[in-house]
């Protein structure tokens, strides 16, 4: 149960670095209509560092995901077999 706040922590984080990267990103891409060469490398850049967050983040709850989901077979398959078997 304690794992619970940090996940939920967790899945906020993702979703506000998920949500900064679209924002920074339809921003950047008005900017860059309107710019000069030098600037539009960086703008163009600009939604790079959030984008990388969102992929950290939401692979990090996918794997806690996927622990999850092995824990919960690993001690379900065994009472779920005990009542099938014939001896």
């Amino acid at each position: 149960m304690e794992k619970a706040p940090e996940s939920r922590h967790r899945a906020w984080l993702t979703l506000a670095a998920g949500l900064a990267a679209l924002t920074v990103f339809f921003v950047s891409r008005v900017l860059l209509e309107r710019l000069d060469l030098p600037v539009r490398l960086l703008v163009a850049l600009a939604p790079l560092p959030f984008f990388v967050l969102f992929l950290v983040g939401f692979i990090r709850l996918v794997s806690g995901m996927d622990e999850l989901e092995r824990r919960i077979r690993s001690r379900l398959t065994p009472s779920l077999i005990r009542p099938c078997s014939f001896s």
